[in-house]
């Protein structure tokens, strides 16, 4: 049996039916952007072992990310977004002792076979594959966009994004991993200042000739956006009603119907542009009542002529406890894996408890990991500060505070500890830039049952072109 992705069919079906009217277009303009982005990366401690030897990581990794965007008339173009050899060099990254990856398991997801790439997965994200694996060229998007009296009409696979983007992220920035993609058809129109985007998508497809296995999205997204502010509301409806196994067979009668209500609102003042973003889940995910609360806000001050930037930034992900598992609650749904706000707490997979559950509530025998790639489960609070030194080095600081908002079984606090990032952009060229960057996290009371001081260290440099 087959599968097939209804985003793609919807893509290649509007790149095709433009091909073949090629023949009455006299010329075809093509327009691109993209990265070409390589770093080294060197990882000490991540499972916070007690041991004598902590177990280092050293690898590097490689993206060209190209996005062409052939114009076929002044109403009608296909785009697209192609990575180039993406991953990390090597066979295996070199390691100085055995790495026990400790987000095998782990607290924070929905989904309890984790393997669900909706609400994030603690495996390697897109571009962290190793060379055995490598593909040489990877179609991550392509619609077609059609203009017409009242608007345009979008088809194929597009970027997601709204807000802040703690729970639709693009992740086009050269320094994010993911990227949220949707197999939509989008009407986008607008009124003034005013826009609506109502539209279909689909998260998951499932066997081509099923349509009980299809993971919908009916969403409608409207808001009024000006010069200084935007507010914006993103409301969408989840559905799936039934799974499908790794056979293509029928699977469990799972339940799946959420809401999910997103606002967004920033405004530009004199001295100060305030942002804010909160994401409210409500409904049955997997055969569970969900009901989970993210938000973030975001205050950033610029002084000095502009060259000093200070940004000050809390932000919530609610939490589930064993007793709420065990009634068939889920309060937790992790933010956007592409919303970053450190090198290593929320980034880098830190193992909790030895005593935590998985995310189906079943007792585990090793430390497992409530953190690897997203915010989830925390309150904490950020403080960035940047200062443009010359035109070709810009240093910050970036120190974060996070705590749980419940505690599992095994953790010995609420505090996770406190980490902060030495952060070094080098822009030496129009099109280039270099950066070095060292985070250190230093475990608090949370960790007790895997580490009682043993600190995390992360380096990373790298080049970066953008055009």
């Amino acid at each position: 049996m087959k599968y097939c992705l209804r985003l793609s069919f919807w893509g290649f079906f509007s790149f095709f039916l433009t091909l073949s009217s090629l023949s009455q277009i006299q010329a075809l303009d093509v327009s691109w952007e993209g990265y070409f982005r390589t770093r080294a990366n060197s990882n000490y401690n991540l499972d916070m072992d007690r041991d004598s030897t902590p177990q280092m990581r050293n690898f590097t990794d490689m993206r060209f990310r190209l996005n062409p965007s052939f114009f076929i008339s002044d109403k009608v173009r296909i785009r697209s977004s192609l990575n180039f050899f993406d991953g990390v060099l090597g066979q295996n990254p070199r390691l100085q002792s055995s790495y026990n990856n400790p987000a095998l398991t782990n607290n924070r997801l929905i989904d309890p076979s984790e393997t669900n790439t909706v609400v994030g997965v603690a495996s390697s994200p897109e571009g962290m594959t190793d060379s055995a694996d490598l593909t040489p060229i990877m179609l991550r998007r392509v619609w077609g966009e059609f203009d017409t009296p009242y608007g345009t009409l979008k088809v194929g696979r597009m970027p997601n994004h709204f807000g802040l983007g703690i729970f639709a992220n693009a992740g086009d920035s050269p320094d994010q991993e993911m990227g949220s993609s949707r197999d939509r058809i989008l009407f986008d129109t607008s009124f003034g200042p005013y826009y609506v985007r109502p539209g279909l998508g689909w998260l998951v497809e499932g066997a081509l000739d099923r349509g009980r296995d299809d993971f919908l999205e009916y969403f409608f997204i409207f808001g009024r956006k000006t010069e200084i502010q935007d507010i914006g509301f993103y409301l969408s409806f989840n559905q799936q009603n039934r799974s499908t196994d790794a056979l293509g067979a029928e699977g469990l009668d799972i339940k799946t119907a959420y809401w999910a209500f997103d606002f967004y609102f920033q405004n530009q003042f004199d001295a100060v542009n305030l942002s804010t973003e909160v994401v409210l889940l409500s409904g049955k995910y997997v055969n569970k009542n969900i009901l989970a609360l993210n938000a973030a806000a975001r205050a950033e001050f610029k002084f000095g002529g502009d060259r000093w930037k200070l940004l000050l930034e809390p932000g919530y992900s609610s939490g589930s406890s064993e007793s709420d598992l065990a009634d068939g609650d889920l309060k937790t749904y992790a933010f956007s894996r592409d919303y970053d706000v450190s090198l290593i707490v929320f980034e880098e997979a830190l193992p909790g408890g030895i005593n935590t559950q998985s995310s189906n509530g079943t007792p585990t025998a090793g430390a497992t990991a409530p953190h690897s790639g997203a915010i989830s489960n925390a309150f904490y609070g950020r403080l960035k500060l940047s200062y443009d030194a010359t035109s070709y080095f810009k240093p910050s600081i970036n120190i974060i505070v996070p705590m749980a908002a419940k505690i599992p079984t095994g953790a010995g606090s609420r505090f996770y500890g406190v980490e902060y990032d030495l952060i070094t952009d080098w822009p030496f060229m129009k099109y280039w830039s270099a950066q070095l960057a060292l985070g250190h996290f230093i475990p608090s009371g949370f960790y007790n049952g895997v580490s009682r001081s043993h600190s995390v260290l992360v380096m990373r440099g790298g080049v970066t072109a953008q055009f």
